[in-house]
């Protein structure tokens, strides 16, 4: 399976999550485990579970998600996904400056912002989005730079 391919069924599960289809975004997740994409999906599954109340189904995910040794920005989803925002904003905050470079980095970043409003009023936040325009070759307001 192409990388491309991969991508494209993180979106539908991630618009299968925004419209409240749980099951379904579970099973399409769950069918590409093995995948490029494989530790998107477990993150996704984290969020999944908890969504739907199986908060030790969703623990159980995100203690494959610690034990797996990936990078941070997988365990950041994952732990603003049961709700543990502090530790989120702790996870981003390890992000190398090329984790940036991730579309899903940023996306998990602005969905814990949506979701926890006082952790987006926080300097930490304002400080880990500066960091993604700037990864992004932006201003770190978010602006385009004037060359």
């Amino acid at each position: 399976m192409g990388l491309e391919y991969a991508v494209a069924i993180g979106g539908e599960v991630r618009a299968l999550i925004d419209l409240h289809k749980h099951e379904e975004a579970q099973r399409l997740a769950k069918e590409n485990l093995e995948t490029i994409m494989g530790p998107w999906f477990k993150a996704y599954l984290v969020q999944i579970t908890a969504m739907q109340g199986d908060t030790l189904m969703a623990q159980k995910y995100l203690n494959n998600l610690e034990t797996a040794n990936l990078p941070p920005r997988y365990l950041a989803w994952g732990y603003w996904g049961i709700g543990k925002a502090k530790k989120a904003i702790e996870t981003y905050q390890q992000l190398e400056p090329t984790d940036w470079e991730y579309f899903g980095a940023m996306d998990g970043l602005r969905r814990l912002g949506e979701k926890y409003p006082d952790v987006k009023a926080s300097k930490e936040y304002e400080e880990l989005i500066s960091n993604f325009y700037t990864a992004w070759g932006l201003n770190p307001d978010g602006s385009f730079p004037k060359d």
